[in-house]
């Protein structure tokens, strides 16, 4: 049987507080996510190796995005939020049946 709460005006008030207050800091996570990592840093978080990464990164259909910096041009960089989608593409996901 189902049954149904009743919320209070004061409750609902800091219900949409903290509704507010958790989707500023989800924002602000975010704006992590707009920056460049190294190759190392970029490596601990998909988990590849060195040749694992090179390897990833010149597949043509890739999700990593990454650019070429350094005094010669040749220390890539690599997008964070490229990395973390990257992984979600790896996660293995149950289906429910």
């Amino acid at each position: 049987m189902a049954t149904i709460e009743v919320v209070t005006p004061g409750e609902l008030k800091a219900l949409l507080e903290w509704k507010q207050r958790v989707e500023k800091r989800l924002q602000q996570l975010e704006s992590l996510l707009e920056e460049w990592v190294s190759q190392t840093k970029a490596m601990k978080v998909t988990g590849l190796s060195k040749s694992g990464i090179i390897a990833e990164r010149k597949r043509p259909e890739t999700l990593l995005v990454y650019k070429m910096e350094g005094e010669t041009g040749k220390k890539p960089v690599y997008f964070l939020k490229s990395l973390i989608a990257y992984n979600d593409s790896k996660t293995v996901r149950r289906h429910r049946v």
